[in-house]
């Protein structure tokens, strides 16, 4: 805990302890991204809609993708989502990488702020990684993603830009206010809340504000004329937004920007209004009891950030450079105008109705300011105290919160995908019931795309499918739909919870067959996850699939044998028993019934290299006599498949 108390040190520091820090903040980088990395797994983070959409619109050229863009949206994301596509691939956890990666070029951003405002960077980095909503959004494949990166960078390039006012300052500032823009119209509010913030801290020097502007405006301009007719549209689209009461409203809409316990926050910002008033008062009585002259900032050392004294007994804390030297801003601007930001929400919920943005996600903004306030007060605890926050942040980036309720309520379908994958066959088709609420056309597109790259065929009905895949919702399926696909069909293995369950039905190989003199007809069989050519190594097991029905009530319960010849007809296996099926006793078999066995054969180890040839015979245990059927040799045997044993 000393180690990361040393961090919030502003003590001149030696060379080698610079490296000390440079290696610790290091660490820290890596454990916020650390914190995403791990979410990104198709079970834990599904592809909604709104995402399958994002890769959607990036199938096709630039100049697609700028046709493609919604209306309410602007291009930016979908443009650099597509460029990442090309340079990775196509599976949902390496898109989400971009996500991860654009969130940690933001943290180390709001290091660089919380240094410049106050002289303390890493609990604001550290706050703004443990917010459950920013964990959500650093993980989602949306163009909020590219926000989080570039609204810190904004802020940084404010306060240098107002600190030395030059063209070379002014010029970043713009180009990322119009990046933001054409990532997300939400980034006007963001862009808002920024201006107001930085009227706080110059007061009547905003007006410098004119200069980048004027250059994200010349930026933005094609894209601002081309979404004007939306603000219109939007201003009467949102005047019947209902809202919860005023109170209950805000504690729902913090709470879900924190997701863990609203108290633990809240608990923390008071322990930051406190710290803040507490050095105030203490540098305040400090300045009236001192008999020395003032020291100017523009000409002194700058005081350290828990005993800083300035002009007119303002707190001050190590600020930006202005003509290449350190000065200080009085704290109590910065803390109020943090204060102030952070409760944006009030005047969010009182002009819904005109701009409708009191929502978690069009307010994603909000939350930053309210990190930098934590930094404000939270940096003058003790190094002891200031640990401890340090490693409460850390933890809670890394508890694993529920990220599904900021999603739409989509059925998972990744995870079935991911699992279909591995189980289906080329030949296989698939069937959503009508019933099933799962349908999606972007997430089927993009999924089929991810799993099955050489296409998955999909069907209306389930006809005459030998190996259909039969997709149900919550409601169950659709009783006339599930009658057909289970006429003449085996269930067989399935996935999924109820809201997206995926299961095989499978007709047998033959569906006539053949009838054995004893009333049993053979329908054929196969050999079971043989997904292309037959081979295997010797002492490897081979599950064998064998389809019956009876064309009469049985009298006696039947054995069948199975057996393996090698090349020169020498019996190598043999196994003999009733029917795995359920019942395995065929006088209790029910005609009209589809009866499937599965059983498990090892195979001989040592074996030859070669090409052997599976069998398989019907008889009564009581009798030796095999019985007799077109497609059974003289000795009562029945070829099944060869089989393709490799050894050395």
């Amino acid at each position: 805990m000393r180690s990361i108390a040393n961090l919030f040190s502003e003590l001149p520091l030696s060379r080698k302890r610079v490296g000390f820090r440079v290696s610790l903040l290091t660490l820290l980088l890596l454990l916020i991204v650390a914190s995403r990395a791990y979410r990104l797994d198709v079970d834990v983070l599904d592809v909604q809609t709104d995402e399958s959409w994002s890769v959607w619109q990036t199938f096709g050229s630039v100049n697609d993708i700028l046709r493609w863009t919604p209306y309410d949206w602007t291009p930016l994301y979908y443009l650099t989502l597509g460029a990442w596509r090309e340079l990775t691939n196509l599976h949902p956890v390496t898109l989400r990488w971009l996500s991860v990666l654009a969130f940690a070029v933001g943290c180390s951003a709001m290091y660089r702020v919380g240094r410049r405002l106050y002289g303390a960077g890493v609990v604001p980095m550290l706050a703004y990684a443990a917010f459950a909503y920013m964990v959500f959004l650093s993980t989602e494949m949306r163009g909020y993603a590219l926000l989080l990166a570039f609204y810190p960078l904004a802020i940084w390039s404010m306060l240098r830009y107002f600190h030395r006012p030059t063209l070379s300052r002014a010029l970043p500032l713009g180009i990322l206010l119009a990046a933001m823009f054409y990532t997300s119209l939400t980034s006007a509010a963001a862009t808002g809340a920024l201006v107001l913030f930085s009227a706080f801290l110059y007061g009547t020097r905003i007006w410098r504000w004119i200069v980048p502007a004027v250059i994200a405006v010349v930026l933005a301009l094609p894209e601002i004329l081309n979404k004007a007719a939306i603000i219109t549209t939007r201003m009467q689209a949102t005047i019947n937004i209902p809202l919860l009461p005023f109170g209950e409203a805000l504690v729902d809409l913090y709470g879900a920007h924190t997701g863990y316990p609203l108290l633990i926050w809240i608990g923390l910002a008071v322990v930051a209004g406190v710290m803040l008033v507490i050095n105030f008062v203490r540098v305040r009585r400090t300045f009236s009891n001192n008999t020395n002259r003032i020291k100017d900032p523009l000409i002194d050392p700058i005081p350290s950030p828990n005993s800083g004294r300035g002009v007119n007994g303002s707190l001050l804390a190590p600020s930006p450079e202005f003509g290449g030297r350190e000065v200080g801003m009085p704290l109590e601007r910065i803390a109020l105008g943090l204060f102030v930001w952070a409760l944006i929400p009030i005047a969010l919920y009182i002009t819904n109705p005109t701009f409708g943005f009191f929502n978690h996600r069009y307010s994603w903004w909000v939350m930053i300011g309210v990190a930098l306030f934590l930094g404000a007060g939270l940096s003058r605890l003790p190094r002891v105290g200031q640990g401890a926050v340090a490693l409460l942040l850390i933890t809670f980036a890394f508890v694993p919160i529920p990220l599904t309720k900021y999603q739409l309520g989509d059925p998972p379908l990744a995870p079935a995908f991911e699992w279909l994958a591995g189980k289906a066959r080329p030949d296989d088709a698939v069937l959503i019931d009508p019933a099933c609420g799962c349908w999606s056309p972007e997430r089927f597109a993009y999924l089929t795309r991810v799993y099955f790259p050489m296409g998955l065929r999909f069907v209306s009905e389930p006809g005459d499918e030998q190996r259909l895949w039969y997709l149900t919702g919550a409601v169950g399926a659709t009783e006339s739909v599930a009658a057909e696909v289970n006429r003449g069909r085996v269930a067989g293995e399935f996935f999924g919870p109820p809201e997206a369950l995926i299961r095989v039905y499978e007709a047998p190989p033959d569906p006539v067959g053949e009838v054995y003199s004893n009333g049993m007809r053979f329908h054929g069989a196969e050999i079971a996850g043989a997904n292309g050519f037959p081979i295997f190594h010797e002492g490897e097991p081979l599950t064998l699939r064998v389809w019956w029905t009876t064309d009469q009530p049985l009298p006696q319960d039947y054995s069948i044998g199975v057996f393996l010849f090698d090349s020169a007809g020498n019996l190598v296996l043999q196994e003999d028993s009733a029917p795995r099926t359920t019942p395995p006793q065929t006088s209790m078999w029910q005609t009209g019934t589809i009866y499937m066995e599965e059983r498990t054969l090892t195979l001989p180890i040592p074996s030859g290299r070669g090409v052997y040839r599976l069998m398989l015979a019907l008889y009564w245990y009581g009798d030796p006599v095999r019985l007799t059927a077109p497609g059974v040799d003289a000795d009562g045997l029945r070829f099944l498949t060869n089989v393709y044993i490799s050894a050395w």
